[in-house]
This record gives structure tokens, C-alpha cells and sequence, in this order.
């Protein structure tokens, strides 16, 4: 993870400012021992986003990644959880019609936005006391339709 990530200050210049901006160094194995939050919060999804180039699917810019943090009480103390949003699109044209390790163009230009946004986007913190729950379930609602849609091939 650590190494992925160097590899994106190293392609991507203007990455380094942001993240020395956001996290107080563009040293990625510092980062990771002065603010493993953080390095965790951009290692996984970037990590994520990676792994589905290589298997033809790519994160849709548009939308791009959005983290959500929820903070639960148990007795005791208390523990984060991580929710990694994303909607993601077959690679255009697919495999069979491209080169060998060749990704297509519109797949390449939404990777490096999804991974510049990732830098510069901090999570978003739920608390549970400001939920908009009709607005969830409206949501909720919307992933459902598509997952049937998906599953009924439409």
C-alpha cells in the first residue's frame, strides 16, 4: 500500500503539496507512522481503485470515491468504521479489443482524477444525532432498484 501510494506523489507533482497541506508531509512512510488514519484512509481506496483497473473496471470520476466515517459507542470506549462509496464502469472498449496491459483513455483520465480527489478530499464524518434517515432510505432504496437491475441483466 505504502509503495502504491509513493508511486502516485512520484507520477502526479501537484500530490505532494496536497498532501503535505493535508497530512504535514508528502513522505508517505512517515505519514504512515505519525498519522496511520489518515495514510489508511487514502491507501485503501486507492488500493481499491487499483485493483479494479487491473481487472477492467475503473471508478467513475463523476462521482468519484467518498469516504464516510461513523464513530460507535460501545462499553468501554469506542471504534471507527470506514464506508468506501464508489460507482464504477467497465473499461471502454473492454479488454478483448485493446492491447495487452493497454487501459483505455477515458479509464486513465478518470483514474488520475479519482486519485487527485482522493488526496484532497477528507472523509466525511457521520454523526448519528444528524442523520437525515428518510433521505438514507431514499438511498438505500436507489441501491437496492439497481442492484435488481443488475441481477435481472437490463
Amino acid at each position: 500500500m505504502q509503495a502504491s501510494l509513493q508511486d502516485n506523489l512520484q507520477r502526479y507533482d501537484d500530490l505532494n503539496a496536497i498532501l503535505q497541506g493535508r497530512g504535514g508531509t508528502a513522505d508517505v512512510a512517515a505519514l504512515r507512522q505519525a498519522n496511520f488514519e489518515l495514510f489508511f484512509k487514502l491507501a485503501i481506496p486507492k488500493l481499491l481503485a487499483h485493483t479494479l483497473m487491473s481487472q477492467d473496471w475503473y471508478i467513475d470520476p463523476d462521482r468519484g470515491i467518498t469516504i464516510y466515517e461513523f464513530e460507535r459507542l460501545f462499553e468501554g470506549g469506542s471504534y471507527k468504521m470506514l464506508h468506501i462509496v464508489m460507482d464504477i464502469k467497465r473499461h471502454e472498449p473492454p479488454r478483448h479489443q485493446r492491447l495487452d496491459g493497454e487501459h483505455s483513455a477515458v479509464a486513465g483520465e478518470a483514474y488520475q482524477n479519482v486519485i487527485r480527489r482522493l488526496f484532497q478530499q477528507a472523509e466525511i464524518v457521520v454523526a448519528e444525532d444528524r442523520l437525515d434517515r428518510d433521505a438514507l432510505t431514499a438511498s438505500l432504496d436507489e441501491i437496492i432498484q439497481r442492484g435488481d437491475e443488475y441481477r435481472e441483466g437490463s
